[in-house]
């Protein structure tokens, strides 16, 4: 009792429940309206009842998972995704109860409205696990059908549809179900039975033909469904290969092939790409190109293809096929269509322009295929595949190091591309370099990985014995520089030939040869710091002891085809009975061990590879191959030997050394090294006489060289090349003949035999003038005579003198003579008058006729007979002579007149065909340093200076007039010697006088006739126009490069593929070696699986074809041409090269010139320049015979002109070369054109124009613009860490990849289509992404502020770029910090993905790892601060982490540990949840974390599994949080812990295992959750400030009702109706639990019991008027306050505390509570409480904090509303 006469002042304070739960706040200042603890309470009814708190409604069992399945089973929902108007698609993995195994998992529909969840399908396949929970996003699609996209993190991400709702299965039909595989899936009416609509499931198809046959059932992915009509049947089974958004694929294999049949595509180079379509819309990469395939036809556009096509008909219907096309240097993609995959054979006959665009990017980027993710959610119509994981980045490089390449040799006819083939091969003598990816069975591809070219090893030289490839090593063949053996040999070497000699293709392309790719290695070197990835050795798995399979730090090494020498089945070309064939080079590999990961397993997935190449775009050794011709010198005029040029010219027709020796005809001389058909002048300006048959020695440079190829023909090339390299010659046949050249005019060449006869008439002339007369007479007489005679007319040319004694006959001939010249009616009496007129009229009109004097004498005495003597004889001496010449000149023109035209010119043509290869002697040297090369055109152009080895400086003048195009080099030997390519002799050496060269080809009609005087092809040679052979030669080279680093880093290099199709692996043949279990030095067992041995593959960049080109040599500057006969032309002063041996002058010879002094002065002088004082000074013939009077069968030379055709190396498509516009660009043609005279017409216009080179490039592979300028392959990462890749998958949890945007009314389906750039990369790993707004992005991190991304990338056309390769729009817009703070304090950050949640009101989130719950609506808001800091600063954090910190299933409540959000739409209340246990103290240490939800607990030496959870060993740390944002406060702490929140429209759900549950379900029955009953209890704080009081009574008003259980409007108020217990506390004391009782009414003697003490409470009374209830039986039954020491007695005696105050001894030190793990469930601490004190004992509460909770323990039915809660004190005056 108080002190009597001290002021004792009543308090009452009132607490109503406006505001919220309080933890935070110190108790002295807790506001009005606060309280500090609420367990399963709500602040509303059904009715509302806002400001009140009462229990909370129970949650009732809505659905169950696996109830029709007859073992027993423990389902687990892992995840559900909303569809409309309630209805809820769930996922779950079926467990088996007694084991724990997963039996089955199920997908299926959850209606709200309904509560009833029915099945969809259940099946094996889906692999669902409780480790790995569901997340995703539905849509309506176009069709009314509804389409579900989920992600788990283990399986493949997938979709399902689920059809149109209105096709759902009806109340009628039930589930079948149960595991039965003939009952599982079906829905029945008891007669039928049904699949659920639009879901994937296996089909069992037939096709029906035309007549409505059966044709084949399709059982398996390999059989090729045929034409037809194709009806399937849905099977009991889901297809689970069908529904993955990154699809199953079998690659596709695209072989295109020339049509027989005419189209419309235009010349060019096409090849094809295909991706797998769904609706039209890609949902695959493209796969690799088919190879390329050439078109040409002689006129354009004629073109058609043929695409032989293996799809895949198992998981797709359709495809879109792409064409690349490359034509005139221009390049496009375009789109040809759609196709179904049973498409096996497509035609395309044109490819139109309106047909649309494809993308480069999109067809030629190879994105990685991102199977799972760590979520899948919806995003402003995009669908976002969050923490996409692609596929493992293995370490293959080690196994790559041990791959074998081989060279291999295919043949096939030398028509090979005229017929449509269209494989490229390799150079031989070049360097590659290769590499493998491999292909995973979603058609996406590994990284590429170099595969080295082979060691080195010892090689037997030509000179200095065996020695190895990489040692030092020069000899005759080294060049400058160089050291070690690969530099200067070739090593590839010949093993066989590779095996069957059976076509591989159509083309019947045979493989006849292979063996080991020649050594070489580079000046780069291998990374020198990775032997992890580098050395084979380094891996146990790799089996590899072998040091030169250890690359790191050493120099790289690639491969080096052969040369041809290598074996004759290497040839390039070769000819058997007449047949020509072309040997292309391919590659092999061998021993290709299937990928392993760091445990030497093998990876899965893979189901192929692809070889890929070098482009040896920059990097070529090799720049052209062709062959070499020699030149011919001659002496320039005007000249001295120390300071002019050397005149050159190239050798023709072909390339002979040394012509026949043809000295065996006395008429010829030997020839030496001497162009038979031309003469040389003598040094310092002496000339040699035409008409002497001496020669002076002609040289040929051995140092200059022409050089003869496509690829210098076609283009120009800068000829900067290092090195000439001889790899043989090609030796053939030339078929010759000389022919009258066309259009050459013929005339008449008189021989001296001229002069006698003319001197003869002269002095008959003479003697005519100087005899004595005679006088005429005009009648015909018996002496007559002709007395002059005129040329016969050209139809007779052949009548002369002899002729006319008979007046009849002359003018007969003169009267025909005169009509054959077109003039008629010459009339006349006089037959001699007759024959004059008759003559004269034939002449005047331009024809030749007849001319008669005929007379009859008498004897006339002369003038000389009338003067004396001795004076006659004087005078006519003059008179005489000039009677002489004068009749010898009409003596000369009569003859001229006479005699007939004759063609004197002759042209050879020749057709050189090289059919055979001769390799070069190995000690002959083939190796030169290339000095200097130019081109040179029509014209005489001056080779640059050079100096030879002793110091002279040398310039040669090329005389390339009239001529074709040359490419001329110039080279030096390794020592600098100016000695190049060898002279082609029949034995004997390079300078033996003696040697006969191979190539005979230089030989006049003369020679010809001498040497063939027997033979001749179909007749003697003599005659012209007949044929003859000779055998011509020429060295075969290649013009190089030194590259010592070609290729350079493998990083830079830029790769092509090149196989025909992804390689698919045949397992069933696979060669495997089984090195058998663990060893001590590798824990694995081991298998290599490995690829014995791979097909041949080209896809290179070689093309094999014959060559031609024309060599034309016009030994004229002019020529006659279309002109008539007896044209005068001097060819003497025309030399094209000085000086023709043979040449004519066609003006007539004339006897003046005889005694004409000019003449003769000329004569002497030599300066007659083709005339002179004889009729053969006019002409130097090839002669054949005597001529009298005239040149006859002797002839000269306009041309000679040669066609050189021969296989050639070269990266054009020579037989695609095309002819131009005009005849002159007319070229030689094997399968064309081969008429050799209309090749060398000797019209100038066309004989002159030379070779026309057109070609276009489009169609030779190496220049396909996707080859040259986009890389097909990239090489892991410098950065790649085989060590840290083996952790995991490559996982990209920072990154978000997002599909096309979807809208329903699209047919295409944009969420199965994710383009490259659409996706968006952080610093931070993505923890959830939520719409926020209309078109805004929330996006959470694990460590870092969220960002907000407001607005949305508009979708373009179908054709636009952004629905074909992306573009990054949706997260282009920069992101909106929503916090201020640091980055460093990572504040907003999240860790649980089901922690965050978007609502009405706003965006809600947990952030665990920092103990905060955050919104988001105007701004970032830590909730959490709201009087609930601390408490989630110590309780949100996992307890779990604290000891096992990398349990892995965290952010998974419902196998592990994790947070969750939910919202209550109804009441906008909002539930956050939290799954956790804490490891009870006695175990702390002894358990160990071993995989799943197990743990270990080792109990003496038996360890012992223990299921996460285990109450033994765990304490439940999981609690449930609510937070009401209408007035923004904490409410209470809830009993349910869910797995699973469920957030819908009206009510909100929660799963608990197996099953659905449905909050506030109803209004009759209280917090009972999950079948489980828990207590309503609320913790009230009484806080008086400063003053201290002491609590009398405890009042609270409480109203309880049942409700009508049908609308839970109508109610009844329950009287008496009250908490089971209270509790009274401070924190000193504490009431112990208060059982309440109501007060009995009228019995008073009953309430004398009361209170009663019993063992753990005391039993109180409790008095309730109207609703108010009020109890004061209550005092402090604390057992111990540690106000003195244990056992110190009363009063407390005993010792003090040295220098203090205070008793010495042990003070008892017990909490009033024990509150559980989770932090909000709260027991009375039972060693703190004495229930049996004394009442002397029993002590008032007094304290300025007073608590008060009242407990209800199973409210049962009946709904409790607590709305005040007083308590009565008094001031204590202490």
């Amino acid at each position: 009792m108080a002190k009597k006469g001290l002021n004792q002042t009543s308090i009452d304070k009132s607490k109503s429940f406006l505001k919220g739960l309080t933890r935070d706040t110190d108790p002295s200042f807790i506001q009005d309206g606060m309280w500090t603890y609420a367990r399963n309470a709500v602040n509303n009814t059904k009715e509302g009842d806002l400001g009140t708190l009462s229990n909370e409604e129970s949650n009732a069992l809505c659905a169950k998972i696996g109830l029709d399945i007859t073992v027993e089973n423990n389902p687990v929902i892992i995840g559900a995704i909303p569809l409309f108007e309630g209805k809820w698609i769930i996922y779950s993995a079926i467990y088996d109860a007694q084991n724990n195994n997963v039996i089955t998992s199920e997908i299926g529909l959850f209606e709200e409205e309904f509560c009833k969840y029915r099945p969809i399908v259940r099946d094996t396949c889906l692999n669902f696990n409780k480790f790995n929970l569901v997340s995703g996003a539905s849509r309506e699609k176009e069709d009314c059908s509804w389409q579900v996209y989920w992600a788990d993190g283990l399986n493949p991400d997938r979709y399902i549809n689920i059809g149109d709702p209105n096709k759902w299965p009806s109340e009628s039909y039930s589930w079948l179900g149960g595991l039965d595989p003939n009952t599982i899936n079906y829905y029945t009416d008891g007669t039928n039975n049904i699949l659920w609509p639009g879901v994937a499931w296996e089909e069992d198809c037939v096709i029906v033909d035309d007549d409505g046959n059966t044709v084949i059932v399709v059982e398996s992915e390999n059989d090729r469904i045929p034409l037809g009509c194709r009806i399937c049947k849905p099977l009991n089974k889901l297809s689970c290969d069908d529904i993955r958004l990154a699809s199953l694929v079998k690659t596709p294999c695209i072989d295109v092939t020339v049509s027989s049949q005419q189209g419309t595509i235009e010349n060019g180079s096409y090849a094809f790409y295909l991706a797998y379509t769904i609706d039209q819309q890609a949902v695959t990469n493209f796969f690799s190109p088919s190879y390329i395939q050439p078109i040409f036809n002689e006129i354009n556009e004629r073109g058609s293809l043929e695409l032989k096509i293996d799809a895949d008909t198992e998981h797709f219907d359709e495809f879109v096929l792409v064409v690349a096309r490359f034509t005139n240097q221009n390049s496009s993609l375009k789109t040809i269509g759609y196709f179904s995959t049973n498409s096996q054979n497509i035609v395309i006959d044109q490819i139109a322009e309106s047909l649309g665009n494809a993308d480069e990017k999109a067809v030629l980027q190879q994105n990685p295929v991102f199977e799972t993710s760590n979520q899948i959610a919806e995003g402003s119509r995009y669908l976002l595949r969050i923490g996409p994981t692609s596929k493992f980045d293995f370490n293959y490089q080690p196994l790559a190091n041990l791959i074998k390449s081989k060279w291999v040799s295919v043949e096939y006819p030398e028509d090979y591309y005229i017929k449509g083939g269209k494989n490229a091969g390799y150079l031989r003598d070049e360097v590659y370099c290769f590499f493998i990816r491999w292909v995973y069975d979603t058609g996406d591809k590994s990284a590429s990985y170099h595969i080295p070219g082979r060691p080195a090893r010892d090689y037997s030289t030509p000179f200095s014995g065996t020695v190895n490839e990489a040692d030092t090593y020069t000899d005759q063949n080294s060049l400058p520089g160089e050291q070690f053996l690969y530099e200067t040999i070739n090593t590839g070497t010949y093993t066989g030939n590779g095996g069957t000699p059976d076509a591989i293709d159509d083309f019947g392309g045979k493989i006849i040869a292979e063996g080991d790719m020649g050594f070489w290695q580079s000046t780069e070197r291998y990374p020198d710091n990775r032997p992890d990835i580098w050395n084979s050795s380094y891996y146990c798995w790799t089996k590899s002891t072998d040091a030169q399979n250890d690359l790191c730090g050493r120099p790289i090494r690639h491969h080096r085809f052969p040369e041809n020498s290598v074996n004759q089945d290497a040839y390039h070309f070769d000819e058997r009975n007449g047949q020509y064939f072309i040997r292309l080079m391919g590659v092999s590999f061998e021993n290709i061990i299937l990928p392993k990961d760091q445990d030497g397993k093998d990876i899965e997935g893979i189901v192929g590879y692809e070889i890929l190449r070098s482009s040896r775009h920059g990097n070529k050794t090799i720049v052209a191959k062709g062959m070499v011709n020699n030149f011919r010198d001659y002496e320039l005029q005007g000249r001295s030997n120390s300071d002019a040029s050397i005149g050159l010219y190239a050798n023709y027709p072909f390339n002979c050394i040394r012509p026949i020796d043809n000295s065996t005809n006395p008429n010829n001389e030997n020839y030496g090294f001497n162009d038979p058909f031309i003469l040389s002048r003598l040094p310092d300006n002496q000339t040699i006489n035409p008409l002497d048959t001496e020669f002076v020695n002609q040289t040929l440079p051995q140092d200059l060289v022409s050089f003869h190829s496509p690829d210098t023909s076609f283009k120009n090339p800068y000829l900067s090349m290092s090195e000439l390299k001889v790899y043989g010659h090609l030796q053939g046949i030339a078929e010759q003949r000389f022919i009258e050249p066309n259009g050459h005019p013929k005339f008449k060449l008189l021989a001296n035999g001229v002069v006698l006869l003319g001197l003869v008439g002269g002095v008959l002339n003479a003697m005519a003038k100087t005899l004595p007369k005679r006088k005429q007479k005009t009648d015909l007489t018996a002496n007559q005579t002709v007395q002059s005679v005129a040329p016969g007319p050209v139809s007779t040319p052949s009548l002369g003198i002899a002729g006319f004694t008979s007046a009849d006959a002359i003018v007969t001939t003169g009267v025909n003579a005169a009509n054959t010249a077109g003039t008629l009616g010459v009339t006349g009496t006089d037959p001699y008058q007759i024959a004059y007129n008759a003559g004269q009229t034939a002449l005047n009109a331009g024809a030749i006729g007849y001319a008669y004097s005929i007379s009859s004498y008498e004897k006339e005495p002369s003038v000389y007979e009338l003067m004396p003597p001795g004076l006659a004889a004087l005078g006519s001496i003059g008179p005489y002579i000039f009677y002489v010449l004068e009749g010898a000149g009409n003596t000369t023109d009569l003859i001229y007149a006479l005699i007939r035209s004759d063609q004197y010119a002759l042209e050879q043509i020749s057709h050189g065909d090289y059919t055979n290869w001769v390799v070069a002697p190995a000690d002959f040297p083939s190796r030169f340093t290339m000095a200097d090369g130019i081109y040179v055109y029509d014209d005489v152009q001056d080779f640059p200076e050079f100096q030879d080895n002793g110091g002279t400086s040398i310039r040669y003048r090329i005389n390339n007039k009239k001529r074709p195009k040359l490419t001329v080099l110039r080279t030096e030997s390794g020592n600098g010697l100016n000695i190049g390519p060898r002279f082609l002799y029949n034995g004997g050496s390079q300078l033996d006088p003696d040697n006969v060269s191979i190539d005979t080809s230089l030989m006049t009609l003369g020679v010809a006739a001498d040497v063939y005087s027997d033979t001749g092809i179909g007749g003697k040679p003599t005659d012209k126009g007949i044929p003859f052979t000779n055998t011509i030669a020429s060295n075969y080279v290649g013009l190089k490069f030194s590259i010592r680093n070609q290729y350079g880093k493998l990083e830079n290099v830029q790769q092509i593929i090149a196989t025909p199709c992804e390689q698919k692996i045949d397992f069933d043949n696979l060669s495997s070696t089984n090195f058998g279990a663990s060893t001590p030095d590798c824990i694995v067992p081991l298998i290599h699986n490995k690829i014995a041995k791979t097909p041949v593959f080209f896809g290179g960049d070689t093309y094999i074809n014959r060559f031609t080109e024309k060599n034309i040599m016009p030994f004229f500057r002019q020529w006659l041409y279309d002109q008539p006969e007896n044209t005068p032309f001097n060819y003497y002063i025309e030399p094209n090269v000085p000086y023709p041996r043979y040449w004519a002058n066609s003006e007539p010879w004339d006897f003046a010139g005889l005694y004409n002094i000019s003449n003769i002065i000329d004569v002497i002088a030599d300066t007659s320049f083709g005339s002179g004082l004889l009729p053969s000074s006019y002409y130097n013939l090839d002669k054949f015979g005597v001529n009298f009077l005239r040149a006859k069968n002797d002839y000269f030379y306009l041309a000679n002109c040669g066609i050189r055709d021969f296989f050639v190396e070269s990266e054009v498509l020579v037989d695609f070369r095309a002819r131009g516009t005009f005849d002159y660009e007319e070229f030689y043609s094997k399968y064309r054109f081969t008429d050799l005279e209309f090749l060398f017409n000797m019209d100038p216009d066309i004989l002159t124009r030379g070779n026309k080179y057109i070609y276009d490039y489009s169609l030779s592979s190496s220049r396909f613009i996707f080859n040259q300028y986009y890389t097909q392959g990239l090489l892991q990462s410098k950065t790649y860490d085989p060590k840290v890749a083996d952790l995991c998958f490559t996982s990209y949890p920072n990154r978000i990849n997002y599909s096309l945007p979807q809208v329903q009314e699209d047919t295409t389906d944009g969420w199965l289509t994710y383009m490259p750039l659409n996706r968006v990369s952080f610093r931070n790993d993505v923890n959830s992404v939520k719409n926020y707004g209309k078109t805004g992005i929330f996006i959470t991190f694990e460590d870092a502020p969220p960002m907000l991304y407001e607005g949305v990338d508009e979708r373009e056309t179908y054709v636009g770029v952004k629905t074909t390769v992306g573009d990054g729009g949706l997260f282009a817009a920069t992101p909106v910090n929503v916090t201020a703070a640091d980055k460093k304090y990572e504040y907003g950050s999240s860790q649980d993905r089901l922690g965050i949640i978007s609502t009405p009101v706003g965006l809600y989130y947990v952030s665990q790892q920092q103990g905060k719950i955050f919104s988001y609506g105007q701004g970032l808001t830590e909730i959490s601060q709201i009087n609930m800091k601390w408490w989630f600063n110590e309780f949100l954090p996992y307890k779990l982490l604290e000891d096992f910190p990398d349990f892995p299933h965290v952010d998974n409540p419902v196998a592990g540990i994790g947070c969750s959000a939910g919202y209550n739409n109804t009441d906008n209340i909002i539930y956050f949840s939290k799954k956790d246990y804490y490891l009870k103290d006695e175990y702390k240490g002894q358990l160990e974390y071993i995989e799943g939800d197990n743990f270990a607990y080792t109990r003496d030496t038996n360890k012992i599994t223990i299921k996460l959870g285990d109450p033994i060993f765990f304490e439940d740390a999981s609690w449930t949080l609510s937070f009401d944002p209408k007035t923004n406060q904490w409410i209470s702490f809830h009993d349910w812990h869910p797995n699973l929140l469920i957030s819908s429209r009206n009510k909100h759900y929660t799963t608990k295992e197996g099953a659905i549950w449905e909050h506030n379900a109803g209004c009759n029955n209280y917090c009972n959750f999950y079948d489980k009953q828990f207590p309503f209890e609320v913790g009230i704080p009484f806080t008086t400030g400063q003053n201290v009081v002491t609590v009398r009574s405890i009042e609270y008003f409480l109203e309880c009702y049942k409700r009508d259980s049908a609308f839970c409007v109508d109610q009844y108020h329950v009287l008496d109706y009250n908490f089971d217990q209270a509790i009274i506390f401070n924190s000193e004391q504490v009431s112990g639990y208060l059982n309440l009782n109501i007060f009995p009414k009228n019995n008073v003697a009953l309430s004398q019991d009361y209170p009663k003490v019993n063992l753990g409470n005391v039993d109180i009374l409790v008095s309730k008027e109207e609703q108010k209830y009020r109890f004061n039986q209550f005092w402090d039954i604390t057992n111990d306050r540690g106000e003195f020491p244990v056992g110190s007695g009363y009063p407390p005696t005993g010792p003090l505390i040295p220098g203090t105050t205070t008793l010495l001894g042990n003070y008892e030190e017990n909490q009033i509570w024990n509150t559980q793990a989770n932090g909000y469930i709260q027991e009375l601490n039972p060693v703190n409480l004495n229930y049996n004190k004394s009442e002397v004992e029993r002590k008032k509460f007094r304290h300025y904090n007073n608590f008060v909770k009242l407990i209800k323990d199973n409210p049962q039915d009946v709904n409790m509303i607590l709305k005040f809660v007083n308590m009565k004190s008094l001031n204590s005056p202490r």
